[in-house]
């Protein structure tokens, strides 16, 4: 009897212990209503953010584009993820994509955010206004591997260890444009996907001519280094110091070039977006136009006046010796100031931009999303009446190549390639004379850079 009464005491016992144990564990859990606090789970939960704190974000664009798609873009849908941010929004001043840092600069300010080109990274850089984002990548653990590969690892080019200093917003997917009408009048089959070059050359040939004092331009395919771009061909070396335009790759691209240009019509083309928007979309002259989709927006502006016009798109026409790619990657990205006192902030709000939901928004609109997955091509141009029946698949059945880096030496010789060109185009010299002089004078060009 004793022994059941010794175990009935230590069974009492030991419920009241676990039972004190338990209310305090809840207590600390609880406010002064018996619910669980939630400013002490935020300070337990790491991942935890407030998204009602207030900030106002300069936000330079150096990419420019309308006042209402930058509403509809960033301004709508952060009102309702955070209600409290402001974007106090400043414009690129000038064209030149270094002058336009300067000059915003000399004004006295400092962007916490910056909207700019892939291709423009390096002027940040030097300008410090980009900041490595792999702490805060980090942190937030945020998915890479979401995105397109070949953007991922051009942006990480301007790292030398590895630093990434911009997170892709939207993507640029290039496509050969044709006007439906133009191979309708000479009786010519339409443009088929998966063309090579010299295919496309071919097929150009023969919807170029003079018809009732009216020229038709069999193609457009842009600068010379945009016509490399595939090839992903290097401007400079950088161990030397110099140039490297004069190679027999440089060589052999610029005489396919020379081809295209050679049809009658081509060479009076221009190469320029605002040439081949003259031509496709005002004159309608131009047979094809092959380039990155961005430059074909006035498709919509045709459509909207009741005048539409009747367009279709193949996969970009792809290198012999560069399967499956097109023009190199040219994504729109967001970079943070070092000197910003809101990066959290900035890099959720970036998040938020890049998630799925927002990306298909945009995407369904004709902002072509960095993330892989065949939901977010799907959803291109759904939203776009223009682009109604069209063959958008077309738009990714090629690869953008990987992007060679564009910096202050590369410009120069990229100046000196498409002066080249011109030269060749005029018939002043051959191939091999203008290139070796491109090279000449690029290796002058960056000289007095050094």
């Amino acid at each position: 009897m004793l022994k059941k009464s010794c175990l009935l005491v230590m069974a009492v016992l030991l419920l009241a212990i676990i039972s004190a144990g338990c209310n305090k564990a809840v207590n600390e859990n609880q406010g002064a209503t018996g619910t669980k606090s939630v400013s002490e789970t935020a300070k337990k939960d790491s991942t935890a953010f407030d998204y009602n704190q207030q900030a106002n974000i300069k936000f330079f664009m150096h990419v420019d584009f309308t006042q209402s798609l930058f509403e509809q873009l960033y301004v709508n849908p952060l009102k309702k993820k955070f209600p409290n941010v402001t974007l106090e929004l400043y414009r690129k001043p000038v064209s030149a994509v270094d002058k336009s840092i300067d000059q915003l600069l000399a004004s006295g300010t400092i962007p916490d955010l910056t909207y700019t080109s892939i291709y423009h990274i390096q002027y940040l850089k030097n300008a410090n206004l980009a900041e490595d984002l792999n702490p805060l990548i980090k942190k937030n653990n945020f998915d890479l591997s979401r995105f397109r590969p070949e953007i991922i690892e051009s942006a990480r080019q301007y790292g030398e260890k590895g630093e990434i200093y911009a997170i892709p917003v939207y993507n640029q997917v290039s496509a050969l444009f044709y006007s439906k009408d133009i191979f309708d009048k000479f009786g010519v089959p339409y443009p088929k996907d998966n063309m090579t070059w010299p295919e496309a050359i071919e097929l150009a040939k023969r919807v170029a001519r003079t018809e009732g004092g009216v020229v038709y331009r069999g193609m457009d395919a842009g600068s010379l280094d945009r016509f490399a771009y595939p090839l992903s061909l290097p401007y400079v070396n950088y161990k030397t110091k110099k140039s490297a335009i004069f190679s027999d790759d440089w060589i052999a691209i610029t005489k396919l070039f020379k081809e295209l240009l050679d049809i009658p019509g081509n060479k009076q083309s221009g190469g320029s977006p605002a040439s081949i928007q003259q031509l496709f979309f005002k004159d309608q002259t131009l047979a094809m136009a092959a380039n990155q989709v961005g430059i074909f927006a006035q498709v919509q502006d045709l459509f909207d006046s009741g005048k539409p016009m009747n367009f279709d798109v193949a996969s970009y026409p792809q290198h012999l010796n560069a399967p499956g790619k097109s023009i190199q990657v040219d994504a729109h990205m967001f970079a943070i100031s070092p000197n910003s006192k809101y990066q959290d902030l900035i890099f959720k709000i970036i998040e938020y931009f890049t998630s799925d939901e927002q990306q298909i928004n945009a995407t369904r609109i004709g902002r072509l999303s960095p993330l892989k997955g065949t939901e977010i091509e799907r959803n291109a141009y759904a939203d776009v009446s223009a682009w109604k029946g069209k063959n958008i698949a077309a738009l990714f059945k090629t690869i953008p190549a990987k992007l060679v880096i564009h910096d202050e030496y590369s410009n120069i010789a990229i100046k000196e390639i498409n002066a080249a060109a011109s030269r060749i185009t005029s018939g002043k010299q051959d191939v091999v004379e203008a290139l070796r002089q491109a090279q000449e004078n690029a290796d002058k060009g960056i000289d007095s850079l050094k």
